[in-house]
């Protein structure tokens, strides 16, 4: 028989709690709690964008030394600076 719905969110939340389990609870720069993502600070198996949240999960729970928490704003300004390094690093 297939999952209900309500069955696969329990399991992402289940998944998504180990992931945090692993990483930490607060964002690694502004310490907060709320809405955080599981940030790449290191390449694993899953880059880019689109990878799901469930592959994502299981990624940040075996290599939990690849990833930060950081909440939504943190991970945005991140993301945008490792841009620009990335930039200045393309030799003209």
């Amino acid at each position: 028989m297939p999952a209900t719905k309500e069955q696969c969110r329990l399991y992402r939340q289940r998944l998504r709690d180990r992931a945090f389990n692993a990483i930490g609870r607060k964002c690694v720069f502004c310490q907060s709690g709320d809405d955080l993502h599981a940030s790449h600070v290191m390449v694993t198996k899953i880059n880019g964008m689109g990878r799901g949240l469930d592959r994502r999960y299981r990624d940040v729970i075996a290599n939990p030394e690849a990833y930060r928490p950081m909440c939504r704003e943190c991970h945005r300004i991140f993301d945008a600076l490792v841009g620009l390094i990335k930039l200045n690093e393309v030799p003209f």
